[in-house]
């Protein structure tokens, strides 16, 4: 069929006003506006490095989105489910970044940064609790976009006067306005704490020696992150 929007029952409308002209209920149709892609240029690697897991994901916003939420959920394997959750460390755009951060601890953990329009790149380092081995998951990204549309405003001129039989809901977001959520991608994650032989070549400079091999995972994450 055709892709627009018709009334449900003019039987029991008059009219339909548009600005300065009447339509017929029967002939009212609303054309489906189509919504060009927002997110281009996507790219989401996964690699792990001396039992560090690293993802790495660029992409393109573009407007008229003014701003957005980058965020990635992080859910263990059935084998790391309640285990302690994995330390997380974010560089966006080559910058150092504080997420904000919603979890269930041993279940799930949302990082969440906002983005405005353009290019963007992220690094996210993941490994280990002190308390645990090794953690396994999945992380998923997402982009949470709100977005204005044009719209055209119609009146209804009933037959009848139509009285509400219950107070609406009132509006989750500003009028005219929609959200969006965009899935990027997916990838496995897997870390494990690093043995004293595989910290071998870490370069700690300014820092005094580390006793646990899991500060030398600490170490590495922090003097790559300075080196951005």
């Amino acid at each position: 069929g055709k892709e627009e929007a018709r009334l449900l029952n003019p039987a029991i409308v008059k009219a339909v006003n548009d600005q300065d002209k009447t339509i017929i209920p029967e002939e009212l149709t609303i054309p489906v506006m189509k919504i060009s892609k927002r997110v281009e240029d996507v790219s989401l690697q996964s690699s792990v490095e001396k039992g560090i897991s690293r993802l790495d994901l660029r992409f393109t916003l573009k407007k008229p989105i003014q701003e957005a939420t980058l965020a990635i959920l992080l859910e263990p394997d059935k084998e790391s489910l309640d285990k302690k959750d994995p330390i997380v460390t974010l560089i966006l755009n080559e910058e150092k970044s504080q997420p904000a951060l919603e979890q269930q601890k041993g279940r799930w953990a949302w990082y969440m940064v906002k983005v405005p329009p353009g290019k963007h790149s992220l690094q996210m380092h993941i490994f280990p609790a002190q308390e645990e081995e090794e953690w396994k998951g999945l992380a998923s990204v997402w982009l949470i976009c709100s977005e204005k549309l044009p719209g055209n405003k119609l009146t209804l001129i009933m037959k009848q006067d139509i009285r509400p039989q219950q107070p609406m809901p009132p509006r989750p977001w500003p009028e005219g306005e929609i959200r969006r959520n965009i899935k990027l991608g997916e990838v496995k994650v897997k870390c494990k704490k690093l043995s004293l032989s595989q910290s071998d070549g870490i370069k700690c400079r300014g820092v005094r020696p580390f006793v646990s091999s899991l500060s030398l995972v600490y170490a590495k994450v922090a003097i790559t992150q300075e080196n951005f």
